[in-house]
């Protein structure tokens, strides 16, 4: 098996990593071991070497061709980002680029999702942002950033970093309407405690005619 070959072999074999999923010690388990001998000349890649350096060579080497391109095809971008709280109590924060590419198609890469270990302020988000678009030489192309409505971040695009914000369509929809039903708040909890009481009362009546019949 030529060298070629073998990279050829060693970028499907990562495909069951990268997207089936599947555990890297399978290459450990005997019937697979069975299965790879049918491969002249091929030798099977430990565990260890797959996680530690195959793994991370190819996040490299795609993460390359992706900026090249990014950086080749993009004149100007957008930006959307958020942040979240896991379950784990982990921060977390999310960036993606759009834009359009030289045959007129729309784009969108996530450029990074990361932890988040500093505190949520605008000058944090904004230095985090900044890192981001600058790794990626995006910085003076972007056009506008869409985010939530959280003050935080509203000002860390605005102001720290003097971009463009709109805030999504879904979360502005929901505070206009959030904040339409504020004067009726407690109409419609009397609403709901009336619903259920008669609710309750329908069933209790229910219980009582199936015991009497």
């Amino acid at each position: 098996m030529s060298l070629e070959e073998s990279k050829r072999v060693d970028r499907d074999l990562l495909e069951l990593f990268i997207s089936e999923f599947q555990p890297f010690r399978i290459v450990e388990d005997r019937g697979f071991k069975k299965f790879v001998k049918n491969i002249p000349g091929y030798t099977l890649p430990s565990g260890k070497n797959i996680s530690s350096a195959m793994i991370p060579a190819l996040y490299q080497t795609t993460l390359s061709e992706v900026q090249t391109r990014v950086s080749l095809d993009a004149s100007s971008v957008c930006l959307t980002t958020d942040c979240w709280t896991s379950s784990q109590t982990e921060n977390y924060i999310g960036v993606t680029v759009h834009y359009i590419d030289k045959n007129f198609e729309p784009q969108q890469i996530l450029l990074e999702c990361k932890g988040l270990n500093e505190t949520h302020t605008s000058a944090n988000l904004a230095k985090e942002l900044k890192r981001v678009t600058d790794e990626w030489n995006l910085t003076h192309k972007v056009n506008f950033a869409i985010s939530d409505n959280a003050r935080n971040i509203v000002k860390a695009i605005e102001t720290e970093l003097g971009w463009k914000h709109y805030g999504y369509y879904a979360h502005s929809l929901n505070l206009i309407v959030s904040g339409a039903l504020r004067p009726l708040e407690e109409l419609i909890e009397n609403g709901k405690k009336k619903y259920w009481h008669i609710l309750n009362a329908v069933q209790m009546q229910r219980i009582c005619f199936l015991n009497t019949n």
